[in-house]
């Protein structure tokens, strides 16, 4: 790793070593972190599916996505309700479930067909994400950036996705050690409010804090 004469930042691992616990975690437990969010998401539609599935008619397609619970049972209710409002959420609940059984094959073709075939924004943009996170997994840093890049620059995703996406797209950066390139991307992610970005704002102040 390329180091400055006048040692302007630290390195990576001595960066690694003072960064608070929250920033540790997503840093280094990123996949955990993202099953959390999933789970969130999850959540939350089970809440508005409440509220919304009378008027589809699919009270008991419904109740089996909502009790699936293995990747089996997933597909399963998935393969059976493929138009309910439910379904891309499970969708993206098996994604976490087949990367961390090491199914990364799968996991990318579930992400594909929640973005080609999805009419949630919200579940494209987590699938997106998620696309990312697995090719950094497999250490192909150029794809994650490529990936984050995309969803950072698309004004259609939610501002907690683009955001999240800055993060991660600062975070390889910093770590390959191009600071400059770092820097910038964690300030356009801090820029946006962190009422509505899930701490992702915050995680980026943080990191800059750190790098000087």
């Amino acid at each position: 790793m390329a180091k400055n004469g006048k040692k302007i930042f630290k390195s990576v691992d001595v960066i690694s070593r003072e960064l608070d616990v929250v920033d540790n975690f997503v840093l280094k437990y990123w996949k955990r972190y993202v099953y959390l969010a999933i789970g969130a998401v999850i959540v939350v539609a089970v809440v508005l599916i409440t509220i919304r599935v009378f008027d589809h008619n699919t009270v008991s397609a419904s109740q089996e996505l909502i009790t699936a619970v293995s990747s089996s049972e997933l597909q399963s209710a998935i393969k059976n309700n493929p138009g309910n409002v439910l379904t891309p959420y499970c969708s993206l609940e098996l994604v976490s479930k087949l990367v961390d059984s090491k199914d990364i094959s799968g996991a990318k073709v579930i992400c594909d067909t929640i973005i080609a075939s999805s009419q949630d924004g919200y579940a494209i943009s987590r699938a997106k994400i998620d696309l990312g996170y697995i090719a950094e997994s497999q250490g192909n840093n150029e794809e994650a950036l490529k990936v984050f890049a995309q969803i950072s620059s698309d004004l259609d995703s939610p501002e907690a996705f683009r955001s999240e996406a800055l993060y991660n797209s600062g975070r390889i950066y910093l770590a390959a050690g191009k600071k400059d390139l770092a820097i910038s991307f964690l300030k356009k992610s801090s820029d946006f409010s962190n009422d509505s970005c899930v701490g992702w704002p915050e995680f980026s102040k943080n990191l800059m804090n750190r790098i000087n």
